[in-house]
């Protein structure tokens, strides 16, 4: 009896892992951060409406409309259908993470010989915690940047953009290749910097952790990343030059004309000012949120919609831009009340 349970349980567990998303604390959507997220609404809301009853929040922030969606009722669906096709698919194609280390230690140590820096405990544990955190946030910005302006990605990168209401669960909304991309580069990234200071401070290594997740990542986790993917238009103010805030990453969704291919950063805001990309919203912007072309709102509709336009393209043998857009700009145009709206909140 236990002989067949056992081999089925190990088919079914990773299709119930979401279930278990709310309670662990590597997952964004770990229950501290969404109270965190919750209290944070609240300031903003009451900041807002002075005069507004806590009911009214409630109201507003699990607005049936926004969390009965059909394109939240979406991304429920993926969260499950894409966990079992990255457990059974994906993670298998993985390099280790172990492996880069290894290499990069190893080469590095071939061509120069070993490494006899020290530093104190003190220092390069917070020098590798922030080093590490900085890296990955560049290469996210750098993968995100190139979702939009290479062709063959953005046909991919478009299933996120196809959220037509955003919701903390809208993060999941990815298409498997996109995942795929995303956790591969992660292991490179985070392979090479790790390896490089295995070569320098060998035997002195290990990151700061809160809960058993580095603690940037942790902080930032905590300090409202769940309202990105959210209807609170929550701003940082000034130090949005240098943060990304909820309310960018809400505009980076809009397919307004001013908000197409602005925001790509995660963390850190200074990246898109270097490129160029940088974007500040006014205060009750207007946003339309979503995105044409990404296929049919169902599972397999947002699956092989990618793959249909990849096909076209290779039967054609050339690229198509009204086949396979760069960017939004090329597939949408605003309703006219919407482009109205927008312009009257510029002052135009």
């Amino acid at each position: 009896m236990f002989e067949l349970v056992t081999p089925l349980w190990q088919w079914l567990a990773p299709l119930c892992e979401p279930l278990l998303y709310p309670f662990d604390p590597t997952r964004r959507i770990f229950l501290g951060f969404m109270i965190v997220a919750l209290i944070m609404a609240f300031w903003f809301y009451k900041k807002q409406n002075l005069t507004a009853s806590n009911k009214t929040f409630l109201s507003y922030f699990f607005d049936k409309n926004i969390w009965l969606h059909r394109s939240s009722i979406l991304d429920m669906k993926l969260i499950f259908a894409n966990t079992a096709v990255v457990s059974f698919i994906i993670a298998p194609l993985i390099i280790s993470k172990l492996l880069v280390i290894i290499w990069v230690s190893g080469g590095l140590r071939e061509q120069f010989g070993s490494s006899d820096i020290t530093l104190p405990y003190w220092l390069l544990i917070p020098l590798f915690t922030l080093v590490i955190f900085i890296a990955e946030d560049f290469k996210r910005f750098i993968m995100h940047y190139a979702y939009h302006k290479v062709p063959v990605l953005w046909a991919f990168h478009k299933v996120h953009h196809s959220a037509e209401v955003l919701t903390p669960l809208t993060l999941y909304r990815a298409h498997p290749v996109e995942t795929l991309l995303a956790r591969s580069s992660s292991v490179l990234v985070l392979g090479l910097v790790t390896g490089v200071f295995v070569y320098l401070f060998p035997g002195q290594l290990s990151a700061l952790e809160i809960l058993g997740v580095d603690a940037l990542g942790f902080v930032f986790n905590a300090l409202g990343a769940n309202l990105r993917h959210s209807h609170v238009p929550l701003s940082f103010g000034r130090l949005e030059r240098w943060f990304i805030s909820p309310v960018m990453h809400q505009a980076h969704h809009s397919q307004l004309p001013q908000h197409i291919d602005k925001n790509f950063g995660s963390c850190f805001s200074v990246w898109d000012r270097m490129f160029g990309s940088f974007y500040q919203p006014c205060r009750d912007e207007t946003l339309c949120i979503g995105c044409h072309g990404a296929g049919r709102q169902t599972v397999l509709g947002q699956w092989f919609a990618p793959l249909g336009e990849l096909a076209s393209f290779f039967a054609a043998k050339r690229w198509s831009t009204n086949a396979m857009p760069a960017t939004k700009r090329a597939h949408f145009t605003p309703p006219l009340h919407k482009q109205k709206k927008a312009r009257d909140n510029a002052g135009l």
